[in-house]
């Protein structure tokens, strides 16, 4: 079993032990917390993007939506126009 006999024993098994932890920490973010920092960030981005496009879609859905209510207009006084000299 492991025996301490003095201070520099116990020091000596909390820097290995440290650096053990240091090392197992080093290689999660490495390995997993980095490639999926970078996802989120990408993720985030293309929602971005998803966003700038439908608030265009939007925009474009406004202005034809307009568009129909003036052709709406325009037919309804030309079915009257019509209307009248039909008589």
């Amino acid at each position: 079993m492991l025996s301490v006999q003095n201070i520099g024993d116990v020091a000596s098994l909390v820097t290995i032990c440290g650096a053990i932890i240091a090392g197992i920490g080093w290689g999660f973010k490495a390995i997993v917390l980095n490639p999926l920092l970078r996802e989120i960030k990408y993720l985030t981005d293309q929602f971005k993007g998803l966003n700038d496009t439908l608030r265009e879609i939007r925009s474009h859905s406004n202005d034809l939506e307009e568009r129909v209510n003036t052709h709406e207009v325009q037919i309804g006084r030309l079915q009257v126009l019509v209307g009248e000299a039909e008589k």
